[in-house]
């Protein structure tokens, strides 16, 4: 009885899976892209494709690149020479803004410090993709300040002049979030060293006023 009842089953479910399927091909769904029918493969339910509107993922893609535009900015102007700017994409798809080409950038960066040093460290620490990058500006900063101030660069300690590095008395790291780069970089905190006497100095060996 057993197997029967089970035999009787399957029977069952061919003949509704044949009407189904009858039924399915005399309105079925038809491609957007192609026009032609999506078949309905062996194990598939009817259900499942009645919620399809394209017959495969690159009839798909086709139509949805030809019929939708990107609404994403991936370009802008300069705001100094108005020169097109190419935007970096980002992980979530949209693009990183900007306001200056990389030539601009330059200008402002380095050839006119004070603009930088308006930012907060925090605003500062923002503005740059990771803590190295952030890191080298504050430093080349700091070096510019130290250039156009006509101090001595050379060693504070022992005099040498051959290569000299430019040191935070006051460490960036010690500095809160809300404190402008001009205190950070601010000429009182800044001292010439060689590389010996910055490595002395950073790792606490020697003592500066």
């Amino acid at each position: 009885m057993g197997n029967k009842g089970k035999a009787g089953g399957k029977a069952t479910a061919l003949i509704l899976r044949k009407n189904a399927l009858e039924r399915y091909y005399k309105a079925p769904n038809y491609c957007l892209y192609c026009k032609e029918v999506i078949p309905i493969p062996i194990g598939i339910g009817v259900a499942t494709i009645r919620r399809k509107k394209f017959c495969n993922t690159s009839h798909a893609g086709l139509y949805n690149n030809a019929h939708f535009k990107d609404t994403r900015i991936t370009t802008s102007l300069c705001e100094k020479c108005g020169a097109l700017i190419n935007l970096k994409i980002q992980k979530n798809g949209y693009y990183i803004k900007r306001k200056y080409c990389n030539t601009c950038l330059k200008d402002i960066n380095f050839k006119n410090p004070s603009l930088i040093l308006t930012y907060t460290k925090e605003e500062h620490f923002h503005r740059h993709k990771n803590w190295q990058s952030s890191r080298s500006v504050i430093q080349r900063h700091a070096r510019k300040v130290y250039s156009q101030s006509g101090l001595p660069y050379k060693c504070r300690v022992c005099g040498y002049n051959k290569h000299v590095e430019i040191s935070h008395l006051t460490p960036v790291k010690d500095f809160q979030a809300d404190v402008k780069l001009d205190v950070i970089n601010a000429i009182s905190n800044l001292a010439p060293l060689c590389p010996n006497h910055h490595w002395e100095y950073d790792k606490g060996i020697l003592q500066l006023n």
